[in-house]
Protein backbone atom coordinates (compact mmCIF):
# COMPACT_ATOMS: atom_id res chain seq x y z
CA UNK A 1 0.00 0.00 0.00
CA UNK A 2 1.63 3.38 -1.37
CA UNK A 3 1.83 5.80 2.00
CA UNK A 4 -1.08 8.58 2.89
CA UNK A 5 -1.22 11.67 1.10
CA UNK A 6 -2.78 14.42 3.01
CA UNK A 7 -3.60 17.90 2.10
CA UNK A 8 -3.30 20.86 4.35
CA UNK A 9 -3.58 25.02 4.10
CA UNK A 10 -1.13 27.07 5.99
CA UNK A 11 -0.04 30.59 5.65
CA UNK A 12 3.98 31.93 4.12
CA UNK A 13 4.41 33.37 7.49
CA UNK A 14 3.19 30.57 9.94
CA UNK A 15 5.49 28.16 8.16
CA UNK A 16 8.06 30.66 8.35
CA UNK A 17 7.52 31.38 12.22
CA UNK A 18 7.62 27.27 12.63
CA UNK A 19 11.10 26.94 10.32
CA UNK A 20 12.89 29.81 12.24
CA UNK A 21 11.08 29.26 16.30
CA UNK A 22 9.92 26.18 16.45
CA UNK A 23 12.70 24.13 15.32
CA UNK A 24 10.94 23.41 11.35
CA UNK A 25 7.99 21.71 13.38
CA UNK A 26 5.02 22.03 12.25
CA UNK A 27 1.31 21.55 13.87
CA UNK A 28 -0.93 21.72 10.97
CA UNK A 29 -4.89 20.56 10.03
CA UNK A 30 -4.58 17.52 7.78
CA UNK A 31 -7.20 15.73 5.40
CA UNK A 32 -6.96 12.66 2.93
CA UNK A 33 -8.98 14.69 0.98
CA UNK A 34 -7.78 18.34 -0.85
CA UNK A 35 -11.34 19.60 -0.84
CA UNK A 36 -15.31 19.15 -0.03
CA UNK A 37 -15.96 18.53 -3.80
CA UNK A 38 -13.52 15.94 -4.30
CA UNK A 39 -14.71 13.44 -1.77
CA UNK A 40 -16.00 9.70 -3.50
CA UNK A 41 -19.17 9.30 -3.53
CA UNK A 42 -21.04 8.02 -0.26
CA UNK A 43 -18.29 9.49 2.23
CA UNK A 44 -19.12 11.61 5.25
CA UNK A 45 -18.79 15.37 3.97
CA UNK A 46 -16.06 17.46 4.67
CA UNK A 47 -17.00 20.83 6.25
CA UNK A 48 -15.80 24.03 4.49
CA UNK A 49 -13.52 25.02 7.75
CA UNK A 50 -11.85 21.29 7.61
CA UNK A 51 -11.03 21.24 3.95
CA UNK A 52 -7.80 22.26 2.96
CA UNK A 53 -8.49 23.54 -0.72
CA UNK A 54 -11.51 25.38 0.60
CA UNK A 55 -9.54 27.42 3.21
CA UNK A 56 -7.20 28.17 0.56
CA UNK A 57 -9.87 29.41 -1.59
CA UNK A 58 -11.20 31.82 0.97
CA UNK A 59 -8.04 32.74 2.02
CA UNK A 60 -7.07 34.07 -1.56
CA UNK A 61 -10.22 35.58 -1.87
CA UNK A 62 -10.02 37.77 0.74
CA UNK A 63 -6.72 38.52 0.31
CA UNK A 64 -6.84 39.24 -3.67
CA UNK A 65 -10.58 41.00 -3.07
CA UNK A 66 -8.37 43.14 -0.67
CA UNK A 67 -10.68 42.38 2.31
CA UNK A 68 -9.21 44.01 5.34
CA UNK A 69 -11.80 42.77 7.93
CA UNK A 70 -11.53 39.42 6.58
CA UNK A 71 -12.61 36.87 10.10
CA UNK A 72 -10.23 34.01 8.60
CA UNK A 73 -7.36 36.46 7.90
CA UNK A 74 -8.45 38.04 11.70
CA UNK A 75 -8.70 33.97 13.29
CA UNK A 76 -5.25 33.27 11.24
CA UNK A 77 -3.42 36.45 12.88
CA UNK A 78 -4.47 35.35 16.48
CA UNK A 79 -3.02 32.06 16.11
CA UNK A 80 0.20 33.51 14.88
CA UNK A 81 -0.12 35.66 18.07
CA UNK A 82 -1.29 33.01 20.45
CA UNK A 83 1.83 30.50 18.84
CA UNK A 84 4.05 33.64 19.47
CA UNK A 85 3.19 34.49 22.95
CA UNK A 86 3.71 30.82 23.55
CA UNK A 87 6.89 30.59 21.85
CA UNK A 88 8.47 33.78 23.59
CA UNK A 89 7.22 31.99 27.13
CA UNK A 90 4.34 34.33 27.34
CA UNK A 91 6.41 37.56 27.13
CA UNK A 92 5.30 40.06 24.49
CA UNK A 93 7.08 43.20 23.50
CA UNK A 94 8.39 43.15 26.77
CA UNK A 95 5.44 42.39 29.45
CA UNK A 96 3.84 39.06 30.69
CA UNK A 97 1.78 37.76 28.30
CA UNK A 98 -2.32 38.07 30.11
Amino acid sequence: MPPALLYSTNTWLAYTISQTYYHAEHYVWCSPHPNSRWLPAGLASLPPSSSPGDLYLSLHADITGGDRHSAKIAQNKRGLTSGGDQACGGYHHGRAAR
